[in-house]
């Protein structure tokens, strides 16, 4: 069953707002720093998790990563599915889903543009 917004009814969304995970890939950053930085992602995705109604999946499941950036420009794909990273270690690591191999997770990353907003959501559904 789909709600009106094209969504399942058994999508569990999570929405963080005036926050996005660190961008890692191209940063030149000392790995105490990257780890510091990582950290405090897992950190976010945590404290949202804690504080919603984000359901477990127990087979193959199905995430959506959506960016919201304040600023308008071009994103490297790779680097969205890099950023999402963190992300996803906390969903294996607080059981919502089994784990992160292609067999058991479908993964959609991707970014949209709203001036001045920086936004985080995490929607996770039965595949």
């Amino acid at each position: 069953m789909h709600s009106a917004t094209g969504k399942s009814a058994t999508t569990s969304m999570v929405v963080i707002e005036g926050w996005l995970p660190h961008a890692t890939v191209n940063a030149r950053h000392h790995w105490a720093a990257a780890n510091r930085n990582k950290r405090a992602d897992q950190y976010h995705v945590m404290l949202a998790l804690a504080t919603s109604d984000m359901r477990r999946i127990r087979g193959k499941a199905r995430l959506t990563v959506t960016f919201i950036f304040p600023v308008k420009r071009t994103r490297d794909i790779d680097n969205l599915y890099a950023r999402a990273k963190s992300t996803i270690d906390v969903l294996v690591r607080g059981g919502y889903i089994v784990d992160d191999s292609t067999d058991m997770l479908e993964l959609r990353v991707q970014a949209e543009y709203e001036r001045g907003v920086a936004r985080t959501i995490i929607e996770l559904e039965k595949a």
